[in-house]
């Protein structure tokens, strides 16, 4: 089953995010989206929580944050997010022999994960 097209909101919200070299809080996104009409919480963030189970965005958990999904691979699958502390940016990282040891962990232990964002902290190659 294909995915129906994203809404005017959606669309407006992954764009700001698409765009946005630094990830964005829901209330910068709201900031952004402001002169295009978009003006209450409670849409841009049941907006976010829509792109995020789609494999849209994803949340940076540390920093209450939002970035656009640069890889190829559904909602349901890992990610590795590589944080600089220093300058803020963030980096997905296609990382699959870990991702599939981490799924072979948790069916070893009868746990079934929902949600499996892994976040490296530190300093990216330019802040050293």
């Amino acid at each position: 089953m294909t995915e129906p097209a994203l809404t005017k909101n959606r669309a407006a919200i992954l764009g700001v995010l698409k765009a946005s070299p630094q990830p964005m809080s829901a209330y910068d996104i709201l900031d952004a989206l402001r002169v295009e009409g978009i003006k209450s919480p409670p849409i841009v963030y049941r907006a976010l929580k829509y792109l995020e189970e789609n494999g849209h965005i994803h949340r940076i958990d540390s920093k209450n944050a939002y970035i656009a999904c640069h890889g190829e691979h559904s909602a349901h699958e890992a990610s590795v997010l590589l944080v600089c502390d220093a300058c803020g940016t963030v980096e997905e990282a296609d990382e699959p022999a870990l991702l599939r040891k981490l799924s072979e962990t948790a069916r070893a232990h009868r746990f079934r994960a929902t949600h499996q964002t892994i976040e490296l902290r530190g300093h990216c190659g330019h802040c050293g």
